[in-house]
């Protein structure tokens, strides 16, 4: 998100002074600028998507991993395996395969609702917005005007 913020700002930037830019021929530094940028924020979120498709694979394959370690340390162990003891275990992990594996899903949420307050409180507390600077503006219009 920090990448996706610098791109974000420099192509705001180069289109509220595209006039300076043609004026001065800077389109081509901006245009290198705005892809190298581009080239940042792609290469997190590629790091960012492999790891989400790791632990995807890893919670979508860990009820199959942890029944087939517990049956074959049942196995080797000794343990006798009857039916009602295989369909309750199998009955209670498919009980706790749904909440776990919503876990990184709710982790991404929470971080992506922090991410969002903290931009909006940062927004209302500017300086520009606090009442006092608007009413003295408004006076100074007022007396303006």
């Amino acid at each position: 998100m920090v990448a996706q913020d610098e791109r974000l700002k420099a192509s705001s930037e180069a289109l509220v002074n595209m006039k300076v830019l043609k004026l001065y021929a800077w389109e081509t530094y901006f245009k290198n600028v705005i892809e190298n940028l581009r080239k940042v924020e792609h290469k997190s979120l590629e790091a960012v998507q492999s790891c989400k498709s790791y632990n995807g694979f890893l919670y979508w394959s860990s009820t199959v991993l942890v029944s087939t370690a517990t049956f074959g340390a049942c196995y080797f162990l000794g343990v006798p395996l009857y039916a009602s003891n295989v369909f309750t275990f199998l009955a209670t992990l498919r009980l706790a395969q749904d909440p776990i594996r919503s876990i990184p899903d709710v982790i991404g949420v929470v971080i992506q609702a922090k991410v969002a307050f903290s931009r909006v409180v940062n927004f209302l507390e500017a300086p520009e917005l606090e009442n006092a600077n608007i009413r003295k503006k408004c006076n100074m219009e007022i007396e303006a005007g």
